[in-house]
């Protein structure tokens, strides 16, 4: 099919696209917009993103995160161990909140970029369904950024205590920055294309 048709992001005018020569860009009719244009494998670097995220997940959540020192005691604790002495303590909010939006969103919502990006043929609900997820966890991103603060906070400091950032935080800084690249690039109009193909 060489010709599609395409929406404005910027005014929402319908317009049909013509087969884009090499170097050029499209522009919308109306506004001047850059339209965004779907060639075969163009999520393809979101994917290797997301896919990228995930293999950085699993240090990210159990390398540990941060050395403190008190004392003369050393502890070192993971997000994970963060969340489980969170909850163990009895901060069920916190730890509940710190599991749910630091471990078990981003995995689900890295898996389905990975999943959205390679085409697997869903059905035209489940892939709607799936991407309407990832843009909707995806305004909760900067949350992992508070979450942190919050953990540092949570740990009443005084003047014998000292604290190193551990592995794990450049592992979960890299998976962040990773999942945010993915979800920019990510274009949702290529699911549809596809199916012409």
């Amino acid at each position: 099919m060489s010709e599609h048709l395409t929406s404005c992001h910027c005014c929402g005018k319908v317009q049909q696209l013509p087969a884009i020569p090499k170097g050029l860009k499209p522009v919308c009719c109306r506004c001047g917009t850059h339209l965004s244009y779907c060639h075969k494998n163009h999520n393809h670097v979101s994917g290797l993103l997301a896919l990228s995220a995930l293999i950085l997940y699993i240090p990210a959540i159990s390398i540990p995160l941060i050395h403190i020192e008190k004392l003369g005691y050393m502890k070192e604790d993971s997000l994970l161990t963060s969340v489980f002495s969170l909850l163990s303590e009895g901060y069920w909010l916190l730890g509940g909140v710190v599991l749910l939006f630091s471990i078990i969103l981003p995995f689900i919502k890295l898996l389905s970029l990975v999943a959205l990006s390679y085409y697997c043929g869903w059905k035209h609900y489940a892939k709607a369904f799936a991407y309407r997820w990832v843009e909707w966890v995806g305004r909760w991103g900067m949350l992992d950024i508070l979450l942190m603060a919050l953990l540092v906070a949570y740990i009443k400091l005084g003047d014998l205590v000292r604290i190193d950032a551990g592995l794990g935080l450049t592992a979960f800084t890299l998976m962040v920055l990773l999942s945010l690249l993915a979800s920019a690039l990510f274009n949702p109009q290529c699911l549809w294309e596809q199916e012409d193909d």
